[in-house]
């Protein structure tokens, strides 16, 4: 202490002149500390950290040779507003993490700015809750690195069998999954029934638990703690990613029923895998396997579900496209069956053989019932909306081709959940054919409305519409129900009234005995000399 009467100099004087310095020298020292910066790169990060530390160790430094200059009330305070102003410009410096050197060296820097602060006697709580922001970042950072490669990977994928050249290949592929695929042949080459992206998937979901897990270790979290979150991260990498760029995949470019099923085949692989991606999370914790489970069935099943969409649509819209070269309007009779429906019963046949071989029973029925169901509404349609024109002989042509729609499903009928409704399917068209054919309109209007009657599947409606389009004797060879009639205006006239009559059922209207006696078209053309009904 200084002595005041030696001196000459009073305690108050002395006592303002240290509380001037603290001020100065508190302002000097935080004027390099107080303003938040952003640090653009690894470099500016290590010369600010550099200068936090030449500050501290400098006030440190200074408390030791003048005893009594400074005091740890003032140096406390000057690392708790230091120390927020560090964490600030950490925080808003966070996008450094931007690959894994990058991050790794932010990472050590930062990790030695924490242990040289604890040296210098600071608390470093504030700067390790920075870390761990910049961890959590960095976690983003590694997840958008593994789903570029996911995706690159499932674009990649052409969906075809994976197959195995060597034993090495073999061993390989059997650490990666974690278990042996059984039931494949002896010897090399092995044609396996999954592609290529399931071993690719399980490496990437590998990676990414080993990147979490460092990070974790990093920023000392307590085991517990770092279980719950990498299991958490790696269910949401499974339940989020994996399902958006497959299904993305899915929404993509058309694939072929054998590359519908091989995509279909593969999560039977992947959800094999689930315990081998349990394993290593433990592995990497250093932990026994105990409480790490991935419960993400759903997730498989959901993908399953879109695969079974893609495939049964894939199925109509190809029966249809086939239809579309359908022609009604043939030129002359025939005892064989149309290319058309050749073409149909061959891809349906093939689409079968297809899907029999890997997918469970319930899709294999379902693909039965949709054809079942399909292709005589589709059928339908063709003949009475898309077609141009319509011939009696193409009418038959379409019976002939109706009898071996039957006996291709027929074929398949083992995977029916109701055999009987095949007998039922074809009913309407059948009926529609035999009613045009047979030139039986009086039958048809007097049974109209009568469950039993011989055309009770018609309705007016179709009628019409194969009326409107049906050619005239004169255009083309072959039979026709107008061919007893001579004249086109009686032509005309004789489709007009029939057009009214249906038109009358239609809209629930009994049709008169007189109108009855009219309809049968190969009848004395006097008859339609009548005024039209009203």
């Amino acid at each position: 202490m200084i002595d005041d009467e030696a001196s000459g100099v009073g305690t108050g004087y002395l006592f303002d002149c240290y509380l001037t310095y603290m001020a100065e020298r508190q302002n000097q020292v935080l004027s390099k500390l107080q303003h938040v910066r952003i640090l653009d790169s690894t470099a500016a990060l290590r010369l600010y950290l550099q200068n936090i530390v030449g500050v501290f160790a400098t006030e440190l430094y200074i408390s030791h040779v003048v005893p009594g200059i400074s005091s740890k009330l003032f140096y406390d305070e000057m690392w708790k507003e230091a120390s927020q102003v560090a964490k600030e410009s950490l925080e808003k410096s966070i996008g450094l993490a931007f690959d894994d050197s990058s991050y790794r060296e932010g990472r050590d820097l930062i990790g030695l700015f924490i242990e040289t602060m604890r040296t210098l006697r600071c608390d470093p709580g504030v700067i390790i809750e920075a870390s761990r922001r910049c961890a959590y970042f960095y976690c983003d950072v590694v997840l958008e690195n593994i789903a570029v490669r996911l995706e690159e990977a499932i674009s990649a994928d052409t969906f075809t069998p994976l197959v195995i050249a060597t034993e090495d290949e073999w061993n390989a592929l059997s650490e990666t999954l974690g278990y042996w695929l059984e039931g494949t042949a002896h010897g090399f080459p092995k044609v396996l029934p999954l592609s290529a992206i399931v071993p690719k998937t399980v490496v990437l979901v590998k990676d990414y638990i080993t990147g979490l897990a460092s990070v974790w270790r990093d920023v000392r979290l307590e085991d517990e703690d770092a279980k719950g979150k990498i299991m958490a991260l790696v269910k949401y990498f499974l339940e989020h990613e994996i399902r958006l760029h497959l299904s993305k995949r899915l929404a993509g470019a058309a694939m072929w029923p054998e590359q519908y099923v091989l995509f279909y085949s593969n999560f039977s692989y992947l959800e094999g895998a689930i315990p081998t991606l349990e394993w290593h999370v433990a592995n990497e914790l250093r932990q026994d396997k105990i409480g790490f489970e991935l419960d993400v069935k759903h997730v498989f099943n959901q993908l399953r579900t879109e695969i079974e969409i893609c495939l049964f649509k894939d199925l109509t819209t190809s029966l249809e496209a086939i239809m579309k070269s359908y022609c009604f309007d043939r030129p002359n009779k025939t005892t064989a069956t149309s290319r058309e429906s050749q073409r149909i019963l061959q891809y349906f046949d093939q689409f079968m053989a297809i899907i029999t071989t890997v997918l469970p029973q319930h899709i294999i029925e379902k693909a039965w019932a949709t054809a079942n169901t399909h292709l005589p509404t589709a059928l339908q349609v063709c003949l009475l909306q898309d077609s141009k024109a319509v011939s009696v002989d193409g009418l038959l042509q379409l019976k002939l081709d109706i009898e071996q729609y039957e006996l291709g499903l027929l074929r398949h009928s083992r995977w029916s959940t109701d055999p009987a409704q095949l007998k039922d399917i074809f009913i309407p068209l059948r009926q529609l054919i035999d009613l045009i054919t047979s030139d039986d309109f009086s039958s048809y209007m007097t049974g109209h409305g009568n469950p039993e009657s011989r055309y009770s599947r018609v309705t007016p409606d179709m009628v019409v519409k194969v009326l409107a389009k049906l050619k005239d004797p004169d255009e083309r060879k072959g039979s026709n129900i107008f061919a007893n009639i001579k004249t086109g205006r009686d032509k005309k006239k004789q489709r007009d009234v029939l057009v009214a009559q249906l038109l009358n059922l239609k809209a629930g209207k009994k049709p008169s005995a007189q109108l009855v006696r009219t309809v049968n078209l190969r009848q004395s053309i006097k008859l339609f000399k009548e005024p039209s009904p009203g």
